[in-house]
Formats: C-alpha cells, structure tokens, sequence
C-alpha cells in the first residue's frame, strides 16, 4: 500500500504540474509522443478519482489519502478548464495555490506519519500482561486486557525494551461514547540510563477520534525502560488492549486546512490583480450581493450545524417535543397566557421573610431561590425583554403545547440576524460607498459576517443568548431600513421603510433593552427628516409640514411610540415606574440595590471588550485571552462559561481607521456636513458602544455581549476607511489599503475563529463539551506532534 501511495502522490503532483504548464501560452496544445497534454492529464484525473471512489466505497483503504488525491485533481481538471473559457489570471493562480496546499497536506502537515514510513525500525506489540502494572486499581479481565475503576491512573512498565523508538500508539476502549484519557510516557534511554525522564511525551487519546491514540517520542539511541501511563478524564472507564512501539501514524486529512490555503490565497490574489474584483461597487454590484447572500446562507447554515452537532442525546424532533422550559420559554408564557405579569411560581415563605433577599450569600445560606429571577413584592418576575417570547415563545405553546427549545429559538433569530447584516453591509456600501474596489468589498464583508459577535450567543444557547440573538436579529432589520429608508443621506424618505425602520428598532428594545441607546438615535435622526420627508419626488421644494411629513411623522413614531408604550406599562406593572427593567431586584451575583458605580469598574470591561490582546501557545485552544481584572480593587462579575474573547481592536485591525477620523473629517465640505456626519457616525459606532460597554459595571463581563457593539463599531470604522480610500489619488496607498484588507482578513479568520471555535466547542477545566474538537483545532496547528 506505500508504494501505491507513492506512485498515486507522484502522479498527482505530476498532473498537477502539466495543468500549471498548459496555462503558461502556447502550451495548452502541446503532445507527448503525439498525445496531447490535456489527455494525459485527464487519464491521470480519472485514475484518481477511480482510486478516491474505490476508498470512498471501502474497496481498499489508505485513511483517506486517495480520497483526497481524487478530489484534487478532479479539482485541479475543473480549475483548467474555467482558465481555457476564461483565461483567467485567477484561475492560474488557483492550481498554483492547489498545487501546494495539496503537497503540504500530504507532506509537512502529515510529518509525524513519516517518522516509521520508511522502515527501519522494530514494531512490537506490549501486551498489559507482560507489564510490571504499577496501580493498584489496575486488574486484567479475562480477555487480558486492563481495566481500572472510574478516574483511576493505569501505569504499565516494561523493561529492557532496548530498542529504537520513534512512536508509541494504544489500542483501547472507552466504556463512553465521548471517553477521553490521558497518555504519557516515561523513558528510560541511552542518554539517561539510572532515572526516568518523566511525561517525555504526553497528550490526550479521544474516543471519537481514532487518530489521537499515537505519540511521537524523540530519544537518543535505544530506550531500555518505558513507562506507560493511563488516566480517564471523563465519565466511564477505559480497557487497554495492548501498546505498540514504532507503529505507522495515520495520515489525517483536514480539507478545512487545504480549502483555506486555497481559498484565501486565491481571494488574495484576485483582490490584488483581479480585473474584475479592482471595478468599483456599483459596476459589480450583482456580483457582490451574489457573494453576500451566499456568506449569510453559509452562516445560516453553520449556525444550524453547531445548534444540532451540541443537541444532548435528543434529536430536533424530541427537542421540540420537549416539556421543559425556562424563565423566558416558559415561566414567562404561563404567565402572559394566565393573564398576568408575574411568574406563576410562588417564592418559598423563607424568601419572603429574608431580611436582605438581595444579598447572594446571606439568601443562599437560608433558602433555595429561583436563580437569576426578579423578585419584587413577594412576587416572581423576569427582566428579560419580552419580544422572543410574544413573537415566538407563545406562539409555538399556543400552536403545539410543547416548549420552543433554545437551541431553535436562537437558530431561528440568529438566521433572520445575518440575512439582516447581508441587506445592511449591502446597501451601507451602495449608498455611501460604491466607488470602492467589489474585492475591498467583499474582504470587508466576510470579516462583518465573522466579527459581528453573536457567534458567542450561537455557542451557549441559554436563555441569556435568546435574548442577544433576538436583539441582533432585530436591530440588523432596524438598521438596514434606516439606510434604505434615506433617513441617512440624500434621496427621497420611503414612507413604508420608514415604518419598518421604527418597528424593528423597537421590536430590538423589546428583546433587549440595552439596545435602546441606538433606537433614541434612531429617533433622532428621524424626526432630524421630518422637513425632506414633506418631498415625493427629486427636485421638489422641501417644507416643513405637508400631508406628506406628517404620514411620515405617523410612520416614523407611532410604531415605536407604541411598543414604547407597551414597554413603559409592562414596567410600571412590575415594578410601579415606568422607566425600571428590574435587573436591581434580580436574584443573582449581586445586591444591585445596593451596587456603586465606579469607573474603575467599567475600566474593566473597557479594556476586555476592546483592547485585550489574544495570546498563542502550542496547545489547545491555540490562541486564547486570558480574561484581565486590571488590578481593580472592586467586585467586576466575570462569565467564562463560554471562553473569553480578545479585545475588538485584536480581532478587527480596520477599527484603527477610528485613528485616522479627524483626517477624514477635514476632507467633509464643510461645518454642518462635519457635524452631520461626526454624529451620524460618532455617535452610534462609538458613543453608543463604549457605553454599552461600561454599563456592565453592574452585570459583569460576558462574550456574549459583542453581538450589542461589535458589528456596529465595525460598520462605523468602514465608513472611515472607505470614505478615505475614495479620497486617496495615489494609488500605492490605494493597493497597500486593499493588501491591509486582506492581511486582515486572513487575520482575523484564524484569530477570531478559532477564539469562536473555542467558545462553540469548549474543553477546558470545567467545560469539557467536545474534546473531538478541541483535538482538530490541535492537530490543524500542531501538524508535527
């Protein structure tokens, strides 16, 4: 089978190098022995993908290399024959870029696999029998093989080994589907012959991930002594069958790795020096929104991926079947439906009698609470907007008699929050900012889509994240209708957009009441139209009250007005004003009713959210933040339950365009359109944000809340950077512009997702969710272990 491999991979990479010389000029028609290249390269193809198939149908199996070597040069074939319709630079550059990634893949990133590829050294088989077993707790069952009681360390010793070792591997069984143990050895070898040099090599074998059972070990001549040790880390017991020394370490493919090299090296490529990516927005328009439906599909479908991969053992129709429910999907649609505002659920007596109900340790000692409910004149009560649960919580109880799941309701809002991002980033660029390269555009939306910050809510879909999700979805909707509407700019208001624009805004308060900062802005600058709303058509004579401005007034206000209304007596019910959410008589963290506001305290978040600088070392998770309390001497509640994440400016290089705003002011015409414009974008991607961010002096530190600020700020830098690049007349500055555009792509790509990965799939102390994954992020940067 090696040699086939060889003679497969040799192939492969001669294939690849007659596609990559047909492209060069007048080679495309050259023969071998009046047979022509193109032949010669398909037969090729057709061998390999006759191999793939035959691995993909189990015919015979080389963990899946010949897959993969089908797969690429059938990609290679479909590749050339786009470069023969189009002769497109792109296209060349893409075999190049396929070329190489696929070498690497076989090669470089599969290193450890040739350390016994070529022989030359012993393979033996140790048996636990033949072991001098060392934990008491060990024991051999009948089959021989060892087992051990839950969480117990198995460590075998044999001695006089006295031979090379280049890998150890285990063959062993989890009584767990998602068993994980720890696997370390100790050696004894030629260098150090009297003491053990302890965990030489160590790591972690994972149930779901039959590769991860092989360690690579790099001693000095032969080891006489070895020592090897076995610790389950997670529920349920392991049985060891045998150990072997100086086994073949399978090839692992990671088409995730391959398609990035490819993909992003490509998108590089043509942002530079494609023709058709250096034409303006508005030239390539359909192209673009093209390429952003199919990035908010993507998401859609991912945010659907992660939602079913993290369901328990239940399936989505059991989910939906469920009885359970919470404080919003639940509590609070028993209450709307009885008729009243408080939740059903009557506090303990010992509750009621409590001198300082508020006081977390003091109410622990002495009574179970509802954890995280208000309570509010001996009655139960949530803070929780009310949105997710009147548009859908209700709904879906009063249609099915069944609880709507979390996992759906944040899927479900999530879904409508990126198709809302793709219409904004749409028309925020049509709008103000088609002169722009369709390639700057479409870096800058990838990295919208990647950084807006709800992919942290998408992570722990509990109850807290409904309410994000709901509020992203929402306030997307709010904000593209602002644009659309001509609330912003020039052009004639539209009446109808103006009316979802105030409903959506709304709606976003109604979900989460944070984001009533941008929806007071909203309104601002909607009753600052009230004069251009008076004109139907160009060229008209704005006044300032027709028939026309006071529909728009109508539209503009009643919507919001109303919900606004709404919200105000929902307050009022609960707790007497209308201006009190709540959160102060929450059973939670905190005596809110007693907590002092101090800088230093939003200082904290300040720095978290914005500036915290990301952190990479050689295990898993790779890049990580570590969380940063500033040495304030005060209590700052911190939620890393779902990771922490590096600071905004560490994740999205195009904010520091905020930098360079002065710069871009000076070029605004003049005094009002500076002003205009200062506020238009100060305001809502900088005001508004920064003190969302120091408003969670009282709540604490949560990821989740990135979806309130990062999208927004984001939006605001574009409107910096772009404004600047339609400015610049040179055009070095122009290329280094786009070139920093795709650095930060590629940038924030491997930052931002793998802190995003690992928030989704934590396994970490406590949070040992999915250790299969944390072993792919491990293997796609440590590829030498």
């Amino acid at each position: 089978m090696k040699l086939l491999f060889i003679f497969t991979f040799a192939l492969m990479i001669i294939n690849l190098g007659l596609l990559w010389y047909m492209t060069k000029a007048d080679n495309a028609n050259k023969k071998i022995q009046n047979i022509p290249l193109k032949s010669i390269s398909a037969s090729i193809a057709c061998f390999h993908v006759f191999m793939g198939t035959s691995e993909l149908v189990n015919l015979f199996s080389y963990w899946g290399v010949f897959l993969f070597m089908g797969i690429v040069s059938l990609l290679g074939l479909l590749v050339f024959s786009f470069f023969q319709k189009r002769h497109s630079r792109c296209a060349c550059f893409a075999l190049k870029a396929i070329t190489i990634a696929a070498v690497l893949e076989l090669t470089l990133f599969n290193l450890p696999t040739y350390r016994v590829f070529f022989g030359g050294y012993e393979e033996r088989i140790l048996f636990p029998s033949d072991a001098l077993i060392e934990s008491e707790s060990t024991s051999l069952n009948e089959k021989k093989h060892a087992i051990s009681p839950d969480n117990e360390e198995m460590v075998f010793t044999f001695e006089d080994v006295n031979i090379p070792i280049r890998t150890v591997s285990a063959t062993l069984t989890f009584s767990d589907i998602d068993g994980v143990s720890t696997f370390v050895v100790d050696t004894r070898d030629e260098t150090n012959q009297v003491l053990y040099r302890y965990d030489i090599s160590k790591d972690k074998i994972v149930a779901k991930r039959g590769t991860s059972n092989y360690l690579t070990v790099d001693l000095s001549g032969k080891v006489k002594d070895i020592r090897i040790k076995f610790k389950s880390i997670a529920d349920g017991t392991i049985e060891i069958h045998n150990m072997t020394l100086n086994a073949m370490i399978p090839f692992e493919i990671y088409y995730v790795r391959f398609l990035f090299l490819v993909l992003f090296s490509t998108l590089i490529y043509a942002v530079m020096h494609s023709s058709v990516l250096a034409k303006d927005f508005h030239e390539t328009e359909k192209l673009c929104r093209i390429c952003t439906a199919i990035t908010a599909v993507f998401c859609c479908l991912l945010t659907f991926w992660i939602t079913t991969y993290k369901l328990p053992t239940d399936t989505w129709g059991k989910k939906v079947k469920a009885e359970l429910g919470n404080q919003v999907s639940k509590e609070l649609v028993e209450a709307f439906e009885h008729g009243h505002v408080y939740l059903d659920e009557e506090p303990p007596q010992e509750l009621l009698e409590l001198g300082n109900p508020y006081d977390r340790y003091g109410r622990e000692q002495h009574v179970e609470a509802r954890w995280d409910h208000v309570f509010y004149n001996g009655k139960y009560y949530s803070y929780y907007g009310i949105a997710p649960v009147i548009l859908l919580f209700m709904p879906f109880h009063q249609l099915t008699d069944k609880y709507c799941p979390n996992e759906l309701a944040v899927l479900i809002f999530s879904t409508i929050g990126f198709v809302g991002l793709a219409f904004a980033i749409v028309e925020f660029t049509r709008k103000w900012f088609s002169r722009i390269p369709a390639g700057m555009y479409l870096t800058a939306m990838l990295m919208l889509f990647l950084n807006c910050g709800i992919w942290f809510s998408i992570a722990r879909t509990d109850f807290y994240e409904v309410a994000m999700a709901s509020g992203f979805a929402f306030m997307t909707w709010g904000i593209y209708f602002l644009f659309s509407a001509n609330i912003l700019g020039e052009g004639v208001i539209s009446l109808p957009r103006t009316c979802f624009c105030s409903l959506f805004m709304a709606i976003a308060v109604l979900s989460r009441p944070t984001l009533v900062l941008y929806c007071i802005f909203a309104g601002a600058f909607l009753l600052f139209a009230v004069k251009r709303s008076s004109v139907a058509a160009e060229g008209e004579t704005p006044k300032l009250w027709n028939k026309r401005s006071i529909l728009y007034l109508l539209c503009a206000f009643v919507p919001m007005g109303t919900l606004g209304a709404i919200q105000m007596w929902y307050n009022y019910a609960r707790f007497d004003s209308p201006f009190e959410f709540g959160i102060q008589y929450s059973l939670t963290i905190n005596n809110f009713t007693k907590a002092q506001f101090h800088p230093s305290l939003s200082w904290i978040a300040i720095y978290n959210y914005l500036f915290n600088a990301p952190i990479f070392q050689s295990s898993y998770p790779q890049i990580y933040t570590e969380y940063q309390d500033m040495k304030v001497g005060g209590f700052f509640y911190h939620d890393l339950s779902t990771a922490n994440t590096s600071g905004l400016f560490w994740l999205m290089p195009p904010l520091l365009a905020y930098l360079f705003s002065g710069k871009a002011l000076k070029k605004l015409p003049d005094l009002r359109t500076k002003l205009i414009t200062g506020l238009a974008v100060g305001v809502p991607c900088v005001l508004i944000p920064v003190g969302i961010i120091a408003s969670v002096w009282e709540s604490g530190y949560a990821a989740r809340y990135m979806s309130d600020i990062a999208w927004q700020m984001i939006f605001g830098a574009y409107a910096v950077i772009f404004f600047l690049y339609t400015h610049f007349k040179d055009e070095t500055k122009k290329q280094f512009m786009k070139l920093f555009f795709c650095g930060s792509l590629v940038w924030t790509f491997i930052v931002s997702g793998v802190q995003i990965f690992d928030a989704t799939f934590r396994y970490v102390d406590a949070h040992r969710d999915a250790p299969e994954m944390a072993y792919i992020i491990d293997r796609l940067f440590c590829f030498w272990r």
